[in-house]
């Protein structure tokens, strides 16, 4: 009983917590992927608050120079789109009336441009509606925002605190399955731990090369307007 009540109260406060939950995750995720980088500089004769602060450092000279890199990058997109956008309507209600006399020239009875009509007017009622949700995207964009503040922080205590939290778990282990379940265990984290570590260097190749491609597209877009 006193089980279940303990669990209940962990699954209440879970789920009030729930939107700052993935917050925690993350902060967990990342203090797991570079938990071996701080293992390797304690083995080199470095303390595990000098090594973290280390890697934050390095962490915070990535995200910097991305930061430098991507943000024009996006700027320059919304203006364009900004400034485009009567191309944009324009190129739509060209399309609208092709549509419209394709539909006339093999369907005489209006039926499928009736279909077609019926369709444009619904898309937009549909965008009548979402457009009052911008204001909640926006205010929720605000407080992710907050939260990816303290997720630095987050970060911080988990990485202090990975190592000591796996020993109390150790603790709470049969004694006569301990050693088979650690071994098992570390194999997984070994294995998920390699698999983590490979998707995240195919997103940074892979964004690397959305990078160049951009920045190819913009010399060229430059070149052209000279």
């Amino acid at each position: 009983l006193g089980y279940a009540v303990l669990a209940g109260g962990l699954l209440w406060v879970l789920y009030r917590c729930r939107s700052v939950f993935p917050v925690f995750l993350l902060g967990f995720l990342l203090a797991y992927i570079f938990d071996p980088v701080l293992d390797w500089l304690q083995t080199k004769g470095s303390t595990r608050p000098r090594a973290t602060l280390l890697v934050f450092g390095v962490l915070t000279i990535l995200v910097i120079a991305a930061a430098a890199v991507l943000v024009p990058i996006i700027v320059s997109q919304v203006h364009s789109l900004v400034a485009d956008y009567g191309a944009y309507k324009a190129t739509l209600g060209d399309l609208a009336s092709r549509v419209e006399t394709w539909a006339a020239r093999f369907d005489p009875s209006g039926q499928t441009l009736g279909t077609v009509r019926d369709g444009w007017t619904r898309l937009g009622a549909y965008a009548v509606k979402l457009a009052p949700r911008v204001g909640g995207w926006v205010a929720g964009s605000v407080s992710s925002l907050f939260l990816l503040l303290v997720l630095p922080l987050i970060t911080y205590y988990f990485m202090q605190e990975i190592d000591p939290l796996r020993a109390r778990i150790r603790l709470l282990l049969p004694a006569d399955y301990a050693d088979g379940i650690v071994e098992i265990s570390g194999e997984i984290n070994r294995m998920l731990g390699r698999y983590i570590r490979g998707q995240a260097t195919v997103c940074l190749l892979v964004g690397a090369k959305a990078l160049k491609v951009a920045d190819t597209r913009r010399v060229k877009e430059n070149l052209s307007e000279l």
